[in-house]
């Protein structure tokens, strides 16, 4: 406390010594509370700002980095702890966005922890700065993806955070730029199968995710192929063994749901199911069972949800709670309407689709 107010001075004097950095970092890190950390904002900032600099990124990538490394490793620690604690993204902290993108790129930097604060930083910025969605998805797709081949299982698990908060959140047409990504998620989860369950589920909910975007402008089942063929194509030039046929990725899909464990994914993943069932397309109509039972579980599971108690929650809790009302949408009627109207949609394209009058 006594450090923060006097922080341009320390800068200066710490000059590029990143010993003394990296103590008073981890000093900050250990010793600011909540309150403290939240009203010190600016101050974290401009030493985040002073830390993540060109020549420290490009010091993280030589043989000779590993100072530059640690010094990142608790700088990212600090700035996330700060990110998850302020009530809204002040200036100073949009200002450092563009740094978080681009420790993406570090080979042994934090990319977990980066990750996890991209994804904070677009979760806060849906509650009062969506312009910011919309102009750094390309950049932190490109980032990201750049990146992908090269992540652990539980870095790639945390990209496909970043992705489907994109995908529900970022432009409408944001949903063609997100292939290598998926593409690689696809080769660990359907092929190598590894990362277990819950990179499993992270890889389906960016499916769903991307379904329910495009379904918005009635091209669902086009997104459906489009990812296939791009699945298939970045696989192929990247020596990848994965082929996949569309009734091979609904059945890959349908047998994905035990592994989403949460309420929010499962309600996105059944709606995004439903929305691929209005398409009339005779793959999805085929699983028309299996679907029609996931919805029958999110009935149960919704009427057997306890009432939480009412508590404070943090603007990210907050942005996390709106996200997740954002990707399942309450649907007038509820969810037997919304089933009703899929099937007969659904029933009218497919007799359309092969010459017959609607049953």
């Amino acid at each position: 406390a006594v450090v923060l107010p006097h922080i341009s001075r320390v800068l200066s004097a710490a000059g590029d010594q990143k010993r003394l950095m990296i103590m008073l970092t981890r000093m900050l890190s250990e010793m600011l509370t909540t309150e403290l950390l939240i009203s010190s904002s600016d101050a974290v900032c401009q030493l985040v700002d002073s830390a993540v600099t060109e020549q420290t990124l490009t010091d993280a990538r030589s043989p000779a980095g590993a100072m530059s490394l640690v010094l990142l490793d608790a700088i990212v620690e600090l700035w996330l702890k700060l990110v998850r604690a302020v009530s809204g993204l002040t200036s100073a902290l949009i200002h450092l966005l563009p740094r978080a993108v681009a420790l993406v790129a570090v080979p042994k930097g934090p990319r977990e922890h980066v990750l996890r604060l991209i994804e904070s930083y677009l979760l806060l910025a849906s509650l009062s700065h969506p312009e910011i969605i919309t102009s750094s998805v390309a950049p932190i797709s490109a980032a990201t993806q750049s990146a992908a081949r090269n992540m652990t299982s539980l870095e790639l698990r945390c990209a496909l955070y970043v992705c489907e908060v994109a995908l529900v959140l970022g432009p409408g047409d944001s949903w063609k730029s997100w292939g290598e990504l998926l593409a690689v998620g696809a080769e660990e989860v359907l092929v190598r199968k590894t990362g277990g369950e819950a990179l499993a589920a992270s890889w389906f909910s960016c499916v769903a995710a991307l379904t329910l975007r495009a379904a918005g402008s009635g091209d669902g089942w086009e997104a459906v192929k489009h990812l296939l063929s791009n699945l298939n194509d970045v696989n192929a030039a990247s020596g990848g063994v994965i082929l996949l046929t569309e009734e091979e990725l609904l059945d890959r899909w349908v047998d994905a749901w035990d592994s989403l464990v949460s309420l929010e994914r499962r309600r996105m993943c059944c709606v995004a199911l439903l929305a691929l069932l209005g398409a009339g397309v005779a793959p999805v109509a085929a699983r028309v069972v299996s679907i029609l039972g996931f919805v029958s579980e999110i009935v149960s599971e919704e009427v057997d949800e306890p009432d939480k108690p009412p508590r404070a929650l943090t603007a990210l809790q907050t942005a996390r709670a709106r996200f997740a009302r954002e990707t399942y949408a309450n649907f007038p009627g509820g969810i037997a309407a919304l089933v009703h109207e899929q099937i007969h949609q659904g029933r009218e394209r497919l007799c359309a689709a092969h010459g017959h009058g609607a049953a």
